[in-house]
């Protein structure tokens, strides 16, 4: 009896620090990303630019619409290759690429072949997280996915507010290389964890089921499509504000990119922070999920609309109405992240896999919606169309059947 206790014990301070390792590298890959996301559209646009096409805004977004859509076919298939060599070396492979694009963004010329870095650089990316939640599926218990999954957006927040903030000090007008050197820097470290502790992984029996039978399974279960509706939302949210507002405060209210990153963006993201553990541990025992998703879309609908009737380019403006966004956002994205591992494991990775997608999906979709959409109208309007279609989402929270 002694010594099953003692096996179990041992079991379970293997998992610990298993899952510690998993912190740290989410960490450092949230680093890695907020290190040069927010510049990234003004550098694709300064890209297009060199080929002589100046349709800001629009051309910027069919770059972020190709890479979305390479991914999302990537993601559709990646139960058959998991099935095949393991998520272990998945994540070898595409970290190691990551930061090869990385370097190639650095010191490649020619603007066709910087889009084709980039281009890669954004699918590694969106890989690695899929690779990441995946090992902490398979370490976490479904008590406690509200903690760990606080745990690990606010590792993901701290690291979007301290990125950006060290960017603003690094960053000089066009600068970008140095914020891309930076990112690729950050991922060796993973690469070794990774190599050195993941090495002997063992995978889970992950489930191959063909991607129409998911979605019909997704349609068939209505609490688990709401959620997916709630973050395909959210992600749509996110591909607006990453790539449009950074070049609408550069370009049109004239805001210098350091302070953009430097001050803006810091405290836009503090809601991530400090709302990411409280929210799942309120979600795990005290409300559930459907009323802080409700308020979230809310909140985020209402702050993102007011944005088209700024007119100042005053700094406390833009970081207040910003940082409500957020409010917003982070309330969503804590609920639907909860909500949708608290209904699955480690062995659906056809629904984790289908989750992941809404990622590349939204930038795809987005990108292409906000294209035409400045065909018509003025660029301001993005913030009132975009406010709107959020506060949609009450129409899946209000329905959502909580887990408590």
């Amino acid at each position: 009896m002694e010594m099953n206790l003692k096996k179990i014990d041992n079991i379970h301070q293997s998992k610990q620090k298993i899952l510690l390792v998993l912190y740290a590298m989410v960490f450092l890959t949230a680093f890695h990303i907020a290190s040069s996301l927010y510049i990234e559209s003004s550098f694709v646009n300064s890209a297009v630019k060199q080929l002589s096409i100046n349709k800001i805004g629009t051309l910027v977004g069919l770059v972020y619409a190709t890479a979305s859509f390479i991914t999302l076919i990537t993601l559709i298939h990646i139960p058959k290759i998991l099935r095949k060599i393991g998520n272990f070396r998945i994540s070898i492979y595409v970290v190691f690429i990551e930061i090869l694009s990385l370097l190639g963004l650095i010191v490649l010329q020619s603007p066709i072949f910087l889009i084709l870095m980039f281009i890669i650089h954004s699918i590694m990316s969106s890989l690695f997280i899929f690779n990441l939640d995946l090992f902490l599926e398979n370490f976490s218990q479904n008590k406690n996915t509200g903690a760990l999954r606080g745990i690990v957006l606010t590792s993901y927040s701290v690291a979007f507010v301290l990125a950006p903030f060290l960017a603003g000090f690094i960053l000089t007008d066009g600068d970008f290389w140095k914020l891309f050197f930076v990112s690729a820097l950050v991922m060796v470290p993973v690469l070794l964890l990774l190599y050195f502790q993941f090495r002997n992984y063992k995978d889970p029996i992950y489930d191959n089921v063909p991607f129409f039978k998911t979605l019909k399974e997704i349609q068939q279960r209505k609490n688990i499509y709401k959620i997916m509706m709630s973050s395909f939302l959210l992600k749509f949210f996110y591909s607006w504000m990453i790539i449009y507002t950074p070049i609408y405060l550069y370009q049109e209210m004239n805001i210098p990119m350091s302070q953009i990153l430097g001050i803006i963006t810091p405290i836009m993201l503090l809601p991530f922070i400090f709302s990411g553990i409280p929210l799942g541990k309120i979600a795990d025992k005290i409300l559930g999920e459907k009323e802080i998703l409700t308020i979230g879309f809310l909140v985020m609908g209402i702050s993102t609309m007011s944005l088209s009737f700024v007119t100042s380019s005053s700094l406390l403006v833009w970081t207040l109405l910003l940082f409500l966004t957020r409010i917003g956002a982070s309330c969503v994205e804590m609920m639907t992240e909860t909500y949708f591992y608290k209904k699955i494991d480690a062995t659906d990775t056809h629904l984790i896999g289908f989750f992941k997608t809404l990622i590349p999906l939204a930038y795809l979709v987005g990108p292409l919606v906000a294209t035409v959409f400045l065909g018509y109208f003025e660029y301001k309007f993005l913030f009132m169309a975009l406010g709107i279609i959020m506060l949609t989402g009450t129409r899946h929270s209000l329905t959502l059947r909580d887990t408590l």
